[in-house]
C-alpha cells in the first residue's frame, strides 16, 4: 500500500514526503533516511508508565523503557500533560473553594506531594532517540501544544544548548550511560525563561535560558532525583524543588503568599506538585496540579 515514507531525512531532519510502497521500503530519493515514522496517533499505554524504584542507568538498561511503544517505529513526542488547578471556577474566572477540579487531588489532598517552584515562561520540548547504530537528535519540538510560536533569542539560546549532532551525542551519553543504538526516546521537558518571556525578566533580566523540570524515557516519567541528576550530567538548570507537603498545605501557603523564590529579585508565581507516588487518573494521564499564589488574591 503506498505511503508517504514519513522517514526522518538526516540531511534536512524533517519528516521525508517521497511515497513508499511498503513498510519498510527506503524512499527513491537516494537520501540517508532513519525510520521514525511520522504517526497521528500518540497514545501510549500509560498503566506501568511511573519508575518508581527504578534509577536511571537501570532504566535504561532493563529493557522496560520502550514498553507500550511499537518495535518499530518510535512514536512521535506527546505534548506535556496539561497541569489543572486544584479547583473549578466560575464565570469569572475566581476559584471555588472546596469545589475540588479533579475527584484525585480531593481524594489525595492529604497525602504527601512533592512540590517545585512555578515558572512563568514558555514550555519547551527537547527529544533525543536512538536510532539504528547512532543517536540521532531531534530537532527542538518547542510549546505545550505543536502550534506554540518561540521567540527568536529563546530560540538562539537553544540551538546553543543543544543543536549540533556532537553535542547531543556527547550529553545524552553522559548523561544516560548508554552505548551508540542503546537509547530509547527521550524528551526532556522545561521551560524557555528570563528576559523578553512573560514576567521572566524577574529570573533573568539580561538573557533566557532553558530550565528543566521533567524528563520521559520511552514511556516512564523519570522521578524528581533522576531529574536532578540528568540535569547535572547535561549541565542544565533543574526548577527548583520546594519541599514535600500535602496539596491542603500548598494551598495554605499559597493563600498566605509566605513562600519565598529561588530567585531573590522574583516574587513566587505558584507551586506545581506530583503525589510522591507517582499516580495516574482512569484515562492514564498523570496527577499533577498547579496552585498560584494570585488565585487567592
Amino acid at each position: 500500500m503506498s505511503r508517504p515514507c514519513g522517514f526522518k531525512d538526516t540531511t534536512t531532519g524533517y519528516p521525508c514526503t517521497q511515497v513508499v510502497e511498503n513498510e519498510h521500503d527506503h524512499c527513491e530519493a537516494g537520501h540517508p533516511c532513519t525510520p521514525l515514522k511520522i504517526m497521528s496517533d500518540q497514545v501510549f499505554d500509560t498503566t506501568s508508565a511511573h519508575a518508581d524504584s527504578l534509577d536511571v542507568d537501570e532504566l535504561l538498561h532493563s529493557g522496560r523503557a520502550d514498553e507500550g511503544l511499537s518495535n518499530s517505529p518510535i512514536r512521535l513526542m506527546k505534548e506535556y500533560p496539561k497541569i489543572n488547578s486544584v479547583f473549578k471556577r466560575d464565570e469569572r474566572g475566581r476559584f471555588l473553594e472546596g469545589d475540588w477540579s479533579c475527584p484525585e487531588f480531593e481524594y489525595l489532598s492529604d497525602a504527601p506531594w512533592i512540590f517545585t517552584e512555578k515558572i512563568d515562561g514558555t514550555n519547551t520540548r527537547v527529544r533525543f532517540t536512538a536510532v539504528v547504530d547512532e543517536l540521532r537528535y531531534e530537532r527542538p519540538e518547542f510549546g505545550r501544544t505543536n502550534n506554540a510560536q518561540m521567540p527568536v533569542h529563546l530560540m538562539d539560546r537553544l540551538r546553543i544548548l543543544f543543536d549540533t549532532d556532537k553535542m547531543c551525542r556527547d550529553i545524552v551519553v553522559k548523561a544516560f550511560n548508554v552505548d551508540k543504538g542503546a537509547l530509547p526516546q527521550v524528551v526532556l521537558y522545561g521551560e524557555g525563561y528570563g528576559a523578553k518571556i512573560q514576567k521572566g525578566g524577574q529570573y533573568i533580566p539580561d538573557y533566557c535560558d532553558f530550565i528543566l523540570f521533567d524528563v520521559q524515557v520511552g514511556q516512564w516519567w523519570l522521578m524528581p532525583e533522576a531529574v536532578t541528576d540528568v540535569a547535572q550530567k547535561l549541565g542544565l538548570d533543574r526548577v527548583p524543588i520546594v519541599g514535600e507537603f500535602s496539596l491542603n498545605e500548598a494551598i495554605e501557603k499559597m493563600r498566605a503568599d509566605s513562600l519565598q523564590s529561588h530567585w531573590p529579585s522574583a516574587h513566587i508565581e505558584g507551586l506545581v506538585g506530583i503525589p510522591t507516588v507517582q499516580l495516574f487518573d482512569r484515562r492514564g494521564e498523570r496527577i499533577i496540579a498547579k496552585v498560584k499564589v494570585r488565585d487567592f488574591r
